[in-house]
């Protein structure tokens, strides 16, 4: 499931994680790589060598004039200036300008965006009426007045109680039968991103649903 806020997503689906780094490694970005130990950061700029999605294998290599000499086996940071992508994983194997890490269970990425979006927050009084198909029983279930957090002509983010949370998955498609926004109401869209999220007015756990709005 991933997630939506802030204009960050936090990608925990291994395939969109090899899509994105095989993305890198065929563009040849230079990445970093670096780990911060007693106090000291030791980093190295590399590039990705083979991206292995069956082993959840990552290798590396150091480019020219650096190494990973001073580099241990405790967990290494991984940033590339492509899609601002961020995370920490596990070494598995190293070597003095070879690196294998382990793919992480959680990945931070820029959301590129080229339109307004609105926010109106926790005090939000926008909302969106939608039918979806549960991912349990494939039985139709109605969602009234979810709570609209953002929006654009192309996605939205909802806050959604966490008694409903068993009839999203990421991938997931919904109708928005009825919406406060006009530009919501009547587009089909698609579940792109799911996670935890604590209502800052009320302290109640709730589920932040990230929706991809069709273009119709």
């Amino acid at each position: 499931m991933d997630k939506f806020q802030n204009g960050v997503v936090d990608i925990v689906k291994r395939t969109h994680l090899s899509s994105l780094l095989k993305g890198v490694m065929k563009n040849r970005t230079e990445v970093q790589l670096w780990q911060n130990i007693k106090m000291c950061r030791h980093k190295s700029h590399s590039n990705i060598l083979d991206v292995d999605l069956i082993n959840g294998v990552i290798t590396v290599e150091a480019i020219k004039g650096h190494d990973y000499s001073l580099f241990d086996e405790s967990d290494v940071y991984f940033y590339s200036p492509l899609k601002s992508m961020i995370f920490k994983c596990q070494i598995k194997a190293i070597s003095n300008k070879i690196i294998k890490l382990s793919f992480p269970e959680l990945a931070k990425i820029e959301e590129a965006r080229s339109e307004v979006r609105s926010v109106y927050g926790y005090r939000s009084y926008q909302f969106v009426n939608l039918s979806l198909v549960s991912p349990r029983d494939s039985q139709k279930i109605k969602i009234d007045y979810a709570k609209v957090m953002d929006s654009s002509n192309s996605g939205m983010g909802l806050l959604i109680s966490p008694k409903d949370a068993q009839f999203f998955k990421v991938g997931g498609k919904l109708i928005s039968t009825e919406s406060s926004i006009s530009y919501v109401k009547g587009r089909a869209g698609i579940i792109r991103s799911i996670s935890k999220d604590k209502n800052e007015l009320t302290g109640e756990i709730m589920l932040r649903v990230g929706i991809e709005l069709i273009i119709m």
